[in-house]
């Protein structure tokens, strides 16, 4: 134990061993039991504080941490409050956009300028996708292009795999 509570324990033990150094084991028995008896009443009674105390504090009529429900959530409002400013603010893309009208260039070549620039959501251009279909010889013969089998040739034969550890 450090500090206060090492001497304070000092202060109990040394006395308390001198005492009971000349007791038999009977009464050295019932002088514990009695001093278990004394500790569980100090715990029963601290407690008992304790709960009085907990319940005083739930009673105090001002506590910062409970907000009443007549009043609006002040961390709540503020939220609302920044995303009406924020869209309320333009973005860089929307300035660009304003700056290229007002230096006369026409709607057309700013969609077509505005395409690539990031935080745009006016003119984006349409995500697509690339399918590859596979030549048949039916295709191939009709389209007059060659298939990819028929530019690499007939497929070799499978070999049989080599295993080393079979025997």
């Amino acid at each position: 134990m450090s500090g206060d509570n090492g001497d304070l324990f000092k202060s109990f033990f040394n006395p308390e061993r001198v005492l009971v150094r000349d007791m038999d084991s009977a009464q050295l028995r019932g002088h514990r039991e009695e001093l278990a008896k004394i500790a569980f009443e100090a715990r029963a009674r601290i407690s008992a504080c304790d709960e009085e105390l907990r319940e005083r504090e739930a009673k105090l009529p001002t506590r910062d941490w409970i907000v009443p429900s007549n009043l609006p959530d002040p961390n709540v409002t503020n939220a609302i409050n920044v995303v009406k400013s924020r869209s309320e603010r333009m973005s860089k893309a929307e300035k660009l956009r304003k700056q290229l009208e007002s230096a006369g260039i026409s709607d057309d070549d700013i969609q077509a300028l505005m395409v690539n620039v990031p935080g745009n959501t006016e003119y984006k251009v349409k995500p697509f996708s690339v399918t590859f279909n596979r030549a048949t010889p039916a295709n191939a013969e009709s389209n007059g292009q060659d298939t990819i089998d028929s530019q690499i040739g007939e497929p070799e034969p499978k070999q049989k795999s080599f295993n080393p550890f079979a025997k």
